[in-house]
């Protein structure tokens, strides 16, 4: 997503900041009571810090406390692995699979699980990984055949109601919203919300802005009919599209939405804005990020078709493209743009923009161009945005195929072919 991402380091150094605020006042909790969620974060950093045994002991007993993101059992299985335990790894993919794991070019494709690829077993599991994407495609291949989960956001507010008497609010939100929570919602913690100290600091430091927005959060339910219907525009479109389930979520206002194989994740605590809802206790990223509930379905709109690409972008031309293209292809089954400020000033400053940014894009620094951490020089941020919309919809406007068009702009990763045959600035001076 665009400016509604937070950059991931300010985002660290915001977690780092209010989680040590909310560490400070944290009751100490038993190793016996860890809930499923913190075991899930204890692996995940154990595997980074190359602590694998940890890792994978983290991932194994938050499976059996109940975490439900098959993500957590396949990152044990490679941190078992690396330790050097067979058996483990085997157990925790057979628990993978169990909860829906269905990449198998991960499954075959990945360098830690190489040791396992001999063994009888690995062809069981490859064929359950197949076998589960064949049942998700059966269901999401039909626009109607998406969820539209709102249970966390209601789950949320139940809480929040009760954390002013909590004598543990942290442990609190762990046990009764993140625990208690839908596997969108899980899968949403790791990058975003982080934990439930950072959670609870994000509470402490906002509580007018979250005391204002309950209402405006709970209207989330009501995109869903713009959103089928764009959902049903784009299958008319491409006919290999999958629909997802939707998932909204109350998160740490840092990202206002991404996916998961579990389907789009939504953050409508960045879309609670509107009459009579404080924004004194917010920086200038967070002014500039929060909407209102309006603007759900076209940012729902961008984030299907970021789970319909397939790109490689390693380049700032490949990346603009990535996140622009996304933006054109929303643009063809969904009206609005959340974003219209950056696109506003693109066009009135169109051949100013492309003649800088054809001097940067086969480099890979994005920093001027993409996310809040572009906002510069008097500019507002995500132009690279408006550049990669406007090369996805040159090469679609003078395509004679247009479906072909639409594959190519999801799947292709020539970049430089594309935009030669947009033939996209050569009219700008």
């Amino acid at each position: 997503m665009r400016s509604l991402r937070m950059p991931r380091l300010q985002r660290l150094v915001a977690a780092l900041t209010l989680t040590l605020c909310a560490l400070a006042q944290e009751p100490r909790v038993q190793e016996s009571q860890v809930s499923a969620v913190e075991l899930a974060l204890q692996g995940r950093k154990a595997h980074l810090a190359k602590d694998y045994a940890r890792a994978a002991e983290c991932y194994r007993r938050a499976v059996a406390r109940g975490a439900k993101s098959a993500r957590h059992p396949f990152d044990g299985a490679r941190a078992s692995i690396l330790a050097g335990d067979r058996e483990g790894a085997f157990t925790l993919l057979r628990q993978a699979i169990g909860l829906g794991f269905r990449d198998a070019g991960e499954l075959r494709g990945s360098a830690d699980l190489a040791p396992l690829r001999g063994d009888p077993r690995w062809t069981d599991l490859v064929a359950g990984a197949v076998a589960n994407e064949a049942r998700f495609l059966a269901r999401h291949a039909d626009p109607e055949g998406a969820a539209f989960v709102t249970s966390d956001v209601e789950l949320f507010w139940k809480v929040h109601s009760k954390l002013p008497a909590a004598a543990d609010p942290v442990g609190l939100l762990t046990r009764e919203y993140l625990d208690a929570g839908s596997v969108g919602l899980q899968d949403f913690i790791p990058n975003r919300i982080l934990s439930a100290a950072n959670l609870q600091a994000v509470l402490q430091h906002h509580p007018r802005y979250f005391a204002a927005i309950r209402t405006h959060t709970l209207k989330a339910a009501g995109a869903e009919p713009a959103v089928r219907q764009a959902f049903r525009r784009f299958k008319a479109l491409y006919a290999e599209a999958t629909f997802p389930d939707v998932t909204f979520v109350m998160g740490a206002l840092n990202s206002g939405g991404t996916s998961s194989s579990n389907g789009l994740l939504i953050g409508v605590d960045l879309f609670g804005g509107g009459p009579g809802v404080p924004l004194d206790e917010m920086d200038g990223w967070h002014r500039a990020a929060i909407h209102a509930h309006t603007d759900l379905p076209s940012i729902i709109a961008h984030e299907l078709i970021h789970f319909q690409q397939r790109h490689d972008a390693r380049t700032l031309l490949g990346k603009a493209f990535h996140e622009g293209s996304a933006d054109f292809l929303a643009s063809l089954i969904c009206e609005g743009n959340f974003n219209q400020i950056a696109y506003d000033y693109g066009y009135a400053h169109e051949a100013e923009l492309w003649k800088q940014f054809r001097t940067e894009m086969g480099g890979d620094d994005a920093s001027r161009w993409l996310y809040g951490s572009s906002r510069r020089e008097g500019r507002p941020a995500d132009l690279g945005y408006f550049l990669g919309f406007r090369i996805a919809q040159a090469y679609y406007d003078r395509a004679k195929d247009k479906p072909q068009a639409i594959r190519d702009i999801l799947t292709s990763n020539d970049f430089e072919g594309i935009l030669k045959a947009s033939r996209y600035g050569e009219d700008l001076k």
